[in-house]
């Protein structure tokens, strides 16, 4: 008996977008010292041995975030 692929199914509904607490919203700019408005460098999103955990999450984070949406 050959084996069936199973068929991509189209997402009906929208895809849920990112949700960032109102808390942590522009804490790794005030960290980086971006200002609002403007893009943060990537120089400035490169990990440092200094950084904490969560310093690093969140540069990881940006670092990704920067890909999406791109037309």
């Amino acid at each position: 008996m050959a084996s069936r692929k199973k068929r991509s199914k189209k997402r009906t509904t929208p895809k849920p977008r990112i949700y960032i607490k109102p808390a942590n919203r522009g804490k790794l700019r005030k960290k980086l010292g971006a200002k609002k408005g403007k893009k943060i460098t990537t120089r400035k999103l490169a990990d440092k041995p200094g950084d904490s955990k969560a310093t690093k999450k969140q540069k990881v984070f940006a670092r990704n975030a920067r890909r999406w949406r791109k037309k």
